[in-house]
């Protein structure tokens, strides 16, 4: 589509980037449209020709999350990720001992209540327990407690820095809607109670997160927040990115894909049961720790350069 001044503000979609979702057009400035995709992980406004290029208008033209976003406000410089480091077993832990020399019984790592840290973690774990263990979610769901639930989910993720504000704001919306609060509370309960984690408990449930009504919601953060404070003796957490180039990194294969599902977790937690045997004679006991070794290795093994866009 060819485009003007007048298109500032509208919405497009690129159709070879199905998984980006909508774009909004922030501004055009010498011959170029700067456009930021609703879903594109790195958070940055690519750049387009305004004509000859291959975007079509999209039939919508509101997005609540990108309806924010002010067409004035773009990102002056964008990262580029340096080609990832090979690592082996070895390497990785010479990474996170670098950090915490004695692994996980490092004082530093296992922090408290003023460092954060892994404490704050574990914190939200038992946060969880306490408000919705012991078949309390069960209960409620059963009651259709939906306030109580809500509440107590919102207090959750205000305590929180795992997942970002735009996938907080997918969940606040959710809880916000009863009928969809009902079923993914539902849902979350069917895969907390079973001790083995496998398809025929977390296809359902990869099911009714996909089928969600609120826009954006069907992410993998989301899908997988709260089985990880829940059950971190059996279920991981997924942020796209930090599973992406640690797999890559340590030579595994993810298989990877962008919407929630069976597949793409059952490599997850075979990749991640892999490590906790590996980490548990350092101290690790569960997979929060292994999570933590995986954001260790990521923020320690990739780095960022800065261009002008």
């Amino acid at each position: 589509m060819d485009i003007t001044k007048k298109d500032v503000g509208k919405l497009v979609l690129l159709p070879i980037k199905e998984s980006w979702g909508p774009g909004k057009i922030l501004k055009i400035e010498k011959g170029f449209a700067f456009i930021r995709f609703r879903d594109c992980e790195d958070a940055m406004a690519k750049k387009y020709p305004v004509t000859g290029n291959i975007l079509i208008k999209a039939p919508g033209q509101t997005d609540a999350a990108l309806d924010e976003l002010i067409a004035k406000k773009i990102r002056k410089k964008r990262e580029l990720s340096v080609p990832l480091r090979l690592l082996d077993f070895n390497q990785a832990l010479e990474i996170f001992k670098s950090r915490y020399p004695q692994a996980f019984t490092d004082l530093v790592y296992r922090g408290g209540p003023s460092e954060g840290g892994q404490y704050a973690l574990e914190h939200l774990a038992r946060e969880f327990h306490s408000a919705f263990g012991d078949g309390q979610l069960r209960n409620m769901v059963e009651n259709h407690s939906l306030r109580v639930i809500a509440d107590r989910a919102q207090a959750i993720l205000n305590d929180q820095d795992l997942i970002y504000r735009g996938e907080i704001k997918c969940f606040k919306e959710l809880l916000n809607n009863e009928t969809e609060s009902l079923l993914y509370f539902k849902a979350l309960s069917n895969v907390l109670g079973p001790v083995e984690v496998n398809e025929g408990t977390m296809k359902p449930y990869f099911e009714m997160v996909n089928a969600s009504s609120i826009q954006g919601f069907a992410k993998w953060p989301n899908a997988t927040f709260f089985p990880f404070l829940a059950r971190p003796d059996s279920h991981m957490l997924l942020k796209p990115q930090v599973a992406k180039d640690f797999a890559t990194m340590m030579g595994h294969g993810l298989l990877y894909e962008h919407h929630p599902n069976w597949r793409t977790y059952s490599a997850l937690m075979e990749m991640s049961a892999g490590y906790l045997v590996l980490l548990k004679p350092l101290g690790a006991r569960d997979y929060l720790d292994v999570f933590s070794f995986m954001m260790v290795i990521y923020n320690g093994a990739t780095q960022k350069a800065s261009v002008q866009q």
